[in-house]
């Protein structure tokens, strides 16, 4: 029997109070949790104690927070914007501010969440979506799934700096750790576009071909790199494969059969797993980072498209 609403939130809430994730919010603000859920829906109000992060975190299992009161609205959306769709959030480099596409509005908002305010709305392209923050805080990168381009946003003047066309339906972002480059999916373009952030210009396309597939079938959502930004790991949705990339020469290295169109995907803390979500299967895939091969798969929640590794 599937769990009601209510109770789905209410077990979100709950592991993270058990797990002491929120035992000190205003101390340390939570950042990542997992989804395998337990509990009583009376501790909802207990919402109000969390960061604004959750929102993406529950995010993942199709409902959203209220940024402004940190709660649930009456039919279970975010009120940011106008609008009701809520892209995910990211926190800045100092934890200070929350950064949140609105794809109904063309907004990115900024949250303070010191005084859980919201402080400025910046117009971007259509439907925006992925977000990305810069390392030293000063600009924020937002993917505009109509427009095809990547908005630049300097976050210390809240204003539109740069737009720069990509590839078709960008979705999500990756960052090497000197932040000279940014890597983005373009899901209906059937590709990476890798953008020199000194010069907001593309430099780069990766595409992919894995056996058997044809070139429709190939949808880049899901984009993770490893810290030492060695390795890129691109689910490629329809195609149902994984792509792993060396980031250096931006050369695919193999492709690893995984569920029905892998969409989210995350790496533990050794990155010696990667997690991927198979929308279309309804199962979580664990690869083993090594030896580029699925470990294990276990069944979930109808549709998954999100994973974040809680250790």
């Amino acid at each position: 029997e599937m769990p009601t609403r209510t109770q789905v939130r209410a077990q979100a809430l709950h592991e993270l109070v058990r797990r002491g994730a929120a035992a000190d919010p205003k101390a340390t603000r939570p950042t990542v949790t997992d989804l395998s859920l337990v509990v009583d829906a009376d501790r909802l109000d207990e919402l109000d104690e969390l960061d604004p992060i959750l929102a993406g975190l529950l995010d993942g299992i199709g409902h959203h927070v209220d940024p402004h009161r940190h709660r649930f609205d009456e039919n279970g959306h975010v009120c940011c914007g106008h609008g009701g769709r809520l892209g995910v959030p990211v926190t800045s480099p100092d934890g200070r501010r929350l950064y949140a596409s609105n794809e109904d509005d063309g907004l990115l908002t900024v949250f303070d969440l010191d005084s859980e305010s919201k402080v400025a709305e910046i117009e971007v392209g259509e439907e925006p979506e992925g977000v990305m923050a810069d390392p030293n805080g000063k600009r924020v990168y937002v993917t505009s799934e109509v427009a095809n381009m990547v908005h630049v946003v300097d976050v210390t003047r809240n204003e539109l700096v740069a737009n720069i066309v990509v590839g078709n339906r960008p979705r999500r972002f990756a960052l090497t750790p000197d932040g000279s480059r940014l890597w983005v999916t373009n899901e209906i373009g059937g590709s990476v576009s890798i953008i020199d952030t000194a010069g907001n210009q593309v430099v780069g396309e990766i595409r992919f071909a894995p056996k058997g597939f044809r070139a429709e079938d190939v949808t880049p959502v899901g984009l993770v790199m490893d810290k030492a930004g060695k390795t890129a790991y691109v689910t490629l949705g329809g195609a149902n494969h994984v792509a792993v990339v060396d980031v250096a020469s931006a050369a695919v290295e193999d492709y690893i059969l995984v569920g029905r169109r892998p969409w989210g995907l995350a790496l533990n803390r050794a990155e010696s797993l990667l997690y991927v979500t198979n929308g279309k299967s309804d199962d979580l895939s664990v690869i083993d980072v090594a030896k580029r091969r699925v470990q294990r798969s276990a069944p979930v929640g109808r549709v998954p498209h999100s994973v974040v590794v809680y250790e």
